[in-house]
């Protein structure tokens, strides 16, 4: 289940950056990536989206995603 798991957030990593944003961490399940301010609602709503579709070749397996907005990395 965890080297699915890993696959998955790999195939989503890709098509984040292929959305043209820069990750700059990730960790586990979590990516963190680093835009302007001006732009952080709309690449909040885009990188959501892309993180709640599955890939193809697991379409009906539910995912789903949160995210924030921060001016620093926290936990």
């Amino acid at each position: 289940v965890q080297a699915l798991a890993r696959d998955c957030f790999g195939f989503i990593m890709n098509r984040i950056t292929d959305a043209g944003f820069k990750i700059v961490l990730h960790v586990h399940d979590e990516v963190v990536v680093e835009v302007g301010e001006a732009g952080a609602k709309h690449a909040t709503k885009a990188i959501q989206k892309i993180m709640s579709t599955p890939p193809m070749w697991m379409k009906d397996v539910p995912i789903s995603s949160d995210a924030i907005i921060t001016k620093q990395y926290t936990k």
